[in-house]
Parts: structure tokens; C-alpha cells; sequence
């Protein structure tokens, strides 16, 4: 099979110049059920749904700083008298910190960026944060802004930031007019000069015009215009979504040293209204007023095995908090992984699952895929997989990538795959043939049913690349920000010996395995194996069926130290099949099928997603509340067995059908000219 470097509407021409996002991840998924493996070494998959922690690999990623940061917020409205012509203001003390939202704004309806804006007063600092580095900075946002989200470059944002500077001598601001879109893309620009915080009144003038181009916004600075920015066509048809006017603070961990800034704002003029403060006008604030002890310090990752269902439907998934790093930060690299033994350049490598971020700052960046476990530098050698990155311009991104041994790497850019930090599940697939593109090899992947592929650079493939773990690591790069990311329902390929029982590489034939199995489709009929299906297929006859089932449950027996099989029946594995089964059976007793995949723990014996009377047979006829497979015990009376069935009987038709499982889903160093934040 050949691949091309497809770009996606080479996809889409492909499939007849369809634009759908279904006949898209429909043409990925045809071309991954056709590929044959031809891998130089016998692969298998290993299948993670995370309902148990799965004990993988863990580097660096839970991380405690054993001195917490002491965050005060103190702002808002206030008596004094420093910035205006009378009494009464707004401001204060404002810190930062990266997961608590502080703000003083008033409420307004719904606006965007289809009319033009207006914000007009007089501004008074008296104390900037900066010594080095972005988290020594102390900021303050003022300006139109959604109440949903704030952050750092936070979305949905119209006005400036008074940002903490070290230019021309330390503990300065520096003024940054700036927007945000609702697709979480920004653009702004720096004045270049420094705010002394030395308490002087200082007049500003923001002006929105959304008939000038695509929108343009000037800034004018004590009776003089300093900045203009233009808003990007394609920012405009993302357009933005602003319900309040006000302060807030910036989401980004700080230092002990503290990041505060004092400002003081009076005498606004928002969109024509004027506010003199001479009376408090009662805005709403959000965490303005507190003090507390923040353990979320850059570079304290905090990822892992979780008990939380933010990207699968279950509880039960791999996520939490990741910092991209420093290079010199080697001490907060940080993995949480799955051992696949050794794989290469030259295996067929496959993985899919689901993916959801809850926030994904600008700056921030995490791979996922398979790497070597030794280092995982930037750019990564070792790794094939996806660079998922937050550019100011363009938003969050999805792309795939790959190193060599040797350090030669390259990933996919323009047209992206986009991501949305808003706790939103997407479904994605990542595919490497070695053999695609007369041997050079391609990686293909797929996020919300839209495709990408990268070919590999000539010559490559042939420098190698050492891959033995599989799972997410952060990013070793410059300007590190941070990312709250959680993955589940995966499959992805291994070479780490199993046992045939083994579906989820686990070291270990339990429930979980028989229940991957079911989830394969309805057993009583037969379901054709495929690529991701041949593992299940344990007599090697091309069809999962009943044959599998029963030699699954010799193996697992085998495994065990058990001579003879498990019986179906024996719900929980405990070798007998007593009243405790047939209690599990009862209470999930659905002969309708309306479950999905229903696993063999409550009582689907012959995996075809229901639970019926023919399972009640089956555990009937092997009722052994002693115990089987040792000494004989006397067999139950076949009056109670009788009385039971009969109960079951009567009763089925006022049980709750059982609610459906889940299901087993499917920088390049060029970003010169691009905005992007740098200390």
C-alpha cells in the first residue's frame, strides 16, 4: 500500500471531493483495516480502558513542592482616591495562580466582535512584580473578557494587560494591548516602554473599530496613540463572545518572592457609560478577596492513572496537569507510560483512543505516542506519535511527528488539527506504516474524523529509532506553560510478551481481559477478526465465537494453576458458581439486549450482549457453590434451582435494562514571523 503526503483536501479529493467529517475518518480507518502487518518482529495490542490503576511507568509525574506559594487577592471596589477626580475606585492587590479564576467586572449582556467598542479612564500603579523569568511577572488584565474563561492569553478577550517588566531596571510594567478569540487564538502587541509604578495618573483611550479591515484596535496613552493592532481575517470569522467589563488576574503559577501588582483604575467610560465610583457600583467579584496556599508551582507535574471520566464514559482514565519545561529543567521532564519491550522504525504501529483537555495555555505543549524511555528531549528523537501545541495565532493543535535515533525529526504544520481546551472528548487514531511511500514510511492520524499524514523524510526511517514506551510525556522546550489533559479507551501496538489471555497488558487473565473480548461485538454470531480484532482470536480460525470464549477459559485456568476450565457462569472468577452469581445474573437479567457490550460479570456467558435465559441455563447447569475443579460436594436440590429459575422468570419483566458500557472507540524551529510570547 502507497502513501502520498495528503494534506485534507487531498483526503477528501480522494473520496469522490466529499467534505464530511464521517467519509474523512472513514477513508483512515479503511486504509488501517487494510493494511497487512508486515512488521519485522511479532506485534500485538495492548487494550487500556484505566477501570483499575494500571500501574505503568511513572517519571517525574507527580510532583509537590514542600513549600506552597502564599497567593493574596485584594481587589476590587475601594474608598481611596488615587487614580480619579473624586473618591471611590476599582483595583487593588492583584496575583496569579494557575488554576484560580480572580476577577471584578460588571455583568453585561452578550456582545461580540460585530459592533464596535469603546473603554476609556485613568489608570495609577504602584507596584510591578518582574525579576526573571515569566513566572517572577505580576499582570493585571483590564478590558472586555468572558466570564466561562480567563488564563494566560486568555480567549474572548478585548483590552490590555499591564504586565511585570525588568527593562530599563527591575519591578516595571509594561503595557500589552491585546485580543482573543473564541477558538482560543490571540494577537497582541508590547508598546515597548515601561510603566513606572511610582503612583502618577496616567489617562488611556481603547477603541475597538470593526469596520476598519477585518477590526482594528488602537490604544491611545495619556493624549497620545501608542499601539494599533489589526484582528486577523480568519480571527474575525472565529469571532469572540464577551459578557463582562472588568480586572482580572493572570493564570500562570508564580515565585515564593511574590508577583503582586498594585493598580488602581477611575474615572471609566465603557461603551458610552460613565463610572466615577463615588458610590459603589456592586460588580461582581470572583475570588478577589482571598488568601491561600498554592502548590501548583511551574514544573510540579501532576498526571497519572486518575478515578475521573473526563475523556471516556467511565471512571477510570490517564490525565492531570503537565508543564512544558525548560531545556536545562531536566529535574521536571516527566513521563507516565506503558513498557511495549522494543519496537522500531520498521513495525506497523497503531494506537487510538480518546482525548479531552479541560485547559491548554498558550506555551504549553505535550507529545503523545511511543518514545524511548531513557530521554525525551526537544525536538524528540526516539518517538512517533502526535506534538500537541498551543500557538497564539493559531490555537491548539494536533499534528503528527517523529524522531530518529540520530535527532533527524520533522511534523506535520499548516493545515492543523485543532484542539478544544473545554473538556471536550475527541476520538483520534495514529497509524505508521514502514512500509508506505516505496519504504520511506508515513504517519497517519485522525482527531474529530479529520485526517493528516506526514511522510517520512528520505532516508529516515533507516536512522532508526528505539521506542519502548508508549504513553504521554510534556514537552522540553523554552517559555513552558502548563496543560490539564486526560486520555482513555486506548489500543495501541505492543511487543511486550503476554500470555494469550493477557488483552491489556496487565501481567495478569482476570475480568477485564473476557470483557475486552465481548466488547469485540456479539460472539454468538461470530464477528470476523481484523487487524485489531486477530489477538481475541484464539483458536486462529478468523471469527471470534464460542470456540474463543472456551479457550480463553481454559488459558486463564491454565494461568491460575487450574487444571480444569472456568465455567461459564462463574461471574466473579472465584471457581464456583454459587448464589453470589446468580444474584449478579438477577440483577442484570436483560433479555432484550438493551445494554451495550455486556461484560461477562453479570452474567453474559456466551458474550452476544444480553443476559437471558440461556445464560441462566448455563449457570444453572453449573452450579457449584463448593467449588468445581476439586473434591466432589453435593449438588444443590433441584427444587431451589427451580425456585430460582422460576423467580427469574417472573420477575425479568420489571428489572431496568442494564445502561449501556462504554465502548471501545477508535515546531519546527520556522515559527519566526508568528506571534508568540516570549519573556
Amino acid at each position: 500500500m502507497k502513501f502520498n503526503r495528503m494534506t485534507l483536501n487531498d483526503l477528501r479529493d480522494s473520496i469522490g471531493g466529499t467534505t464530511s467529517a464521517s467519509a474523512t475518518l472513514l477513508l483512515v480507518v479503511s486504509i488501517l483495516l487494510l493494511a497487512t502487518p508486515t512488521s519485522s518482529q511479532a506485534t500485538g495490542f495492548v487494550y487500556e480502558y484505566f477501570d483499575k490503576d494500571p500501574g505503568w511507568d511513572a517519571h517525574n509525574n507527580e510532583l509537590t513542592d514542600p513549600t506552597p506559594r502564599i497567593v493574596t487577592q485584594d481587589f476590587g471596589y475601594r474608598t481611596s482616591h488615587h487614580a480619579g477626580s473624586v473618591a471611590g475606585e476599582i483595583g487593588g492587590t492583584v496575583d496569579h495562580a494557575p488554576f484560580e479564576t480572580a476577577s471584578y467586572a460588571q455583568v453585561l449582556a452578550p456582545f461580540d466582535l460585530e459592533q464596535s467598542l469603546n473603554f476609556s479612564g485613568n489608570l495609577s500603579l504602584h507596584q510591578a512584580s518582574a525579576t526573571s523569568g515569566f513566572t517572577s511577572m505580576g499582570n493585571i488584565f483590564i478590558g472586555f473578557f468572558n466570564s466561562q474563561e480567563q488564563g494566560w492569553r486568555p480567549p474572548n478577550f478585548l483590552g490590555f494587560q499591564l504586565r511585570g517588566h525588568n527593562e530599563p531596571v527591575p519591578n516595571v510594567a509594561s503595557l500589552e494591548l491585546s485580543y482573543g478569540t473564541s477558538a482560543w487564538e490571540a494577537d497582541g502587541i508590547d508598546w515597548g516602554q515601561a510603566v513606572m509604578p511610582d503612583g502618577a495618573q496616567h489617562h488611556f483611550d481603547l477603541s475597538y473599530d470593526h469596520n476598519v479591515g477585518d477590526g482594528r484596535i488602537t490604544l491611545d496613552w495619556d493624549g497620545n496613540e501608542i499601539i494599533e493592532l489589526n484582528v486577523r481575517p480568519e480571527h474575525r470569522a472565529h469571532g469572540a463572545s464577551f459578557n463582562r467589563f472588568g480586572i482580572f488576574s493572570m493564570e500562570l503559577p508564580g515565585v515564593h518572592a511574590g508577583n503582586a501588582t498594585e493598580a488602581y483604575f477611575d474615572d471609566l467610560t465603557i461603551n458610552g457609560a460613565f463610572h466615577d465610583f463615588s458610590q459603589n457600583p456592586n460588580w461582581l467579584g470572583v475570588g478577589n478577596h482571598k488568601t491561600f496556599a498554592d502548590p501548583v508551582l511551574y514544573g510540579m507535574n501532576n498526571f497519572g492513572f486518575r478515578s475521573t471520566n473526563v475523556a471516556g464514559e467511565s471512571p477510570g482514565e490517564l490525565g492531570g496537569w503537565a508543564w512544558r519545561v525548560e531545556h536545562s529543567d531536566e529535574q521536571f521532564q516527566a513521563y507516565y507510560a506503558k513498557d511495549v519491550g522494543t519496537l522500531s522504525l520498521e513495525d506497523k504501529l497503531f494506537a487510538r483512543g480518546k482525548i479531552a483537555f479541560e485547559k491548554f495555555s498558550t506555551d504549553a505543549g505535550v507529545m503523545l505516542g511511543w518514545f524511548d524511555s531513557t530521554e525525551q528531549d526537544w525536538p524528540p528523537s526516539n518517538f512517533v506519535g502526535v506534538y500537541m501545541d498551543s500557538l497564539s495565532d493559531i490555537g491548539r493543535f494536533f499534528t503528527p511527528m517523529y524522531g530518529t535515533a540520530t535527532n533527524r525529526t520533522n511534523f506535520a504544520a499548516d493545515p492543523w488539527l485543532l484542539l478544544r481546551p473545554d473538556a471536550t472528548s475527541m476520538e483520534w487514531i495514529i497509524y505508521y506504516d514502514p512500509d508506505a511511500v516505496d519504504g520511506r514510511g508515513a504517519i497517519t492520524i485522525s482527531l474529530g474524523g479529520l485526517a493528516r499524514t506526514l511522510v517520512l523524510d528520505t532516508g529516515d526511517k533507516q536512522e532508526g529509532a528505539n521506542l519502548d514506551r508508549f504513553g504521554l510525556f510534556n514537552m522540553q522546550d523554552n517559555n513552558g506553560k502548563h496543560s490539564v489533559v486526560y486520555l482513555d479507551d486506548l489500543v495501541f501496538t505492543t511487543n511486550r510478551t503476554t500470555t494469550s489471555c493477557d488483552f491489556n497488558g496487565d501481567a495478569g487473565c482476570d475480568l477485564s481481559d473476557i470483557h475486552r473480548m465481548f466488547e469485540q461485538g456479539n460472539l454468538l454470531v461470530g464477528v470476523a477478526t481484523g487487524l485489531l480484532t486477530e489477538q481475541f482470536d484464539l483458536v486462529d480460525d478468523n471469527v471470534l465465537n464460542q470456540l474463543d470464549i472456551d479457550a480463553w477459559l481454559s488459558k486463564v485456568a491454565a494461568e491460575n494453576g487450574y487444571s480444569s476450565a472456568y465455567l461459564r457462569g462463574d461471574t466473579d472468577l472465584d471457581r464456583d458458581v454459587d448464589l453470589a452469581d446468580y444474584n449478579a445474573l438477577a440483577d442484570n437479567f436483560d433479555p432484550d439486549g438493551a445494554g451495550a457490550s455486556t461484560p461477562w460479570r453479570h452474567g453474559n456467558s456466551d458474550g452476544d450482549n444480553d443476559v437471558d435465559l440461556s445464560d441462566y441455563n448455563a449457570l444453572a447447569g453449573n452450579f457449584h457453590p463448593g467449588g468445581y475443579g476439586t473434591a466432589a460436594v453435593p449438588e444443590p436440590g433441584t427444587a431451589l434451582l427451580a425456585l430460582l429459575g422460576m423467580l427469574l422468570v417472573s420477575v425479568f419483566d420489571n428489572l431496568e435494562p442494564y445502561p449501556p458500557q462504554r465502548q471501545q472507540s477508535a515546531r519546527q524551529q520556522e515559527h519566526a514571523g508568528r506571534f508568540r510570547d516570549k519573556v
